[in-house]
This record gives structure tokens, sequence and C-alpha cells, in this order.
């Protein structure tokens, strides 16, 4: 079973759903005992019965999030036994020597302590600092995703495979296509009225790259001819 996890809310666009699942993968990289993939982030679990019949919406989690929509409102579970997992832990960015080490657990899952359990509520504390950027100690720069943008983007690449997440990023990521398309055509007019301005005006545009060579080489050449000319009538003057 999982050892140290939460349930979350399923929230409506993946801009919130990502800021909502950032907090767990925190608290993840912070604790080895937390495990973010047994986390549950699903719209059923926010409306399921359990087995005496009542509905999750009358829990704390869903009932904040209604009145309030709070993003980061989730419940912390932890089994009294023990986890299936301990991820790895990376070193902190300090060399301050009050700060606990990296680990890089191995062999079976430990059994959980009154210390495993205190230090699972401790590093709560330390991911929501994390979450504000206000670490001395994060651990974040020595992790496999080394920044809050590079972990956002790890999650949005998770969501794309679930609806209506999917949808939603796949409008996104066609919008910037088209706004780099339409970047890059205004990129080229400019261009190309830049070098019709820099010597006359191509009849229909510059039809190849050749075209555009030879004009430049003309424009260059006249320039340089009139620099002789400049030059030679001052060597004159001073003769």
């Amino acid at each position: 079973k999982r050892g140290c996890f939460c349930y979350a809310n399923a929230l409506p666009t993946y801009q919130e759903q990502v800021e909502n699942m950032l907090y767990p993968r925190l608290i993840s990289i912070n604790n080895p005992h937390f495990d973010f993939g047994g986390c549950v982030f699903s719209e059923k679990a926010m409306e399921s019965k359990d087995k005496n019949g009542q509905s999750k919406e009358g829990c704390s989690r869903v009932g904040i999030y209604r009145a309030t929509n709070l993003i980061h409102s989730i419940t912390v579970e932890c089994n009294y036994n023990g986890g299936r997992v301990v991820g790895p832990k990376a070193p902190a960015a300090t060399t301050d020597g009050r700060c606990s080490p990296g680990e890089n657990w191995r062999g079976a899952p430990p059994k959980f302590t009154d210390v495993i359990l205190k230090q699972v509520g401790k590093d709560l504390l330390v991911a929501a600092l994390d979450m504000e950027d206000a670490n001395p100690w994060s651990r974040l720069p020595n992790c496999n995703q080394k920044s809050l943008d590079e972990i956002r983007e790890w999650l949005q690449s998770r969501l794309i495979s679930t609806e209506p997440y999917r949808a939603q990023l796949l409008e996104m990521k066609q919008a910037q296509k088209e706004e780099a398309s339409r970047l890059a055509k205004e990129r080229a007019e400019e261009l190309k009225k830049g070098l019709g301005a820099g010597g006359g005006s191509f009849k229909s545009g510059p039809r190849s790259l050749r075209d555009v060579v030879s004009r430049v080489g003309a424009n260059s050449g006249s320039g340089a001819a009139t620099a002789r000319t400049r030059v030679a009538g001052a060597g004159g003057a001073n003769r």
C-alpha cells in the first residue's frame, strides 16, 4: 500500500492544475518517504462515496476549495506501517553544515517511525518555502528539474494524456505555433522592406539568394567608391 501521499482536487484549467500538483511534487523532492506517484488528483476522488455512503463532496479538502477556490487544498495521509517506495533526496545547494545531507536509500523501504513521520510534517513546511522561492537551503538546483519553471514544464507533460487538460494544452500549443508563424512572416516582411530601402526595391521582391547577394554587393561597392573619392579629395587638399 501507499505510505505517505496526498489527495488533492482536480481543477478546471491546466494552469491551475499544474500549480495544484506543484506543492506535492516539492514535498516529494524534500522528503524521500512522500510518494508523489501515489498522490490522487482526480475528479472522481472529489465526488466518490466511501464505504459508509458518504460523499467526498463533504470533506474539508473539497469543501474549502468549493467555497474559496483555494488551489492548494490537500489531505496528506500516512500509513501506520510503511511505504512502498523511498525516493532520492538531493543534497541542498549550500555548504552550511546544519542542513541535512542528501539520501539514496538502498534496500527495502523501512518501517515508519516517529522520526520519519515527524520529518514528513517538517518537510511540508520546507516545500512551502520552495514554492515561494524562499528556501535558503533549497534542494531544487541538484534535482532533475532544477527550478520551479522546469517542474511546471514536467507537470504539464504529465497532464498531456489527461482530459480535460489534454485538449487545453493542445490548443495552447497550436496557438503558440500560429503566433510563431505570424512573427516569422512579419520579420520576413521587415527584412524585405529593409533590403528594398537600401538600394531600390525589387519589382517583385528578391526571387533568390543570388538576387539578394547581388543587390547587397552592388550597394557595398557604391559605398566603397564614395569613400575612396572622399579620401582622395582629402589627400589632395593636404598636398
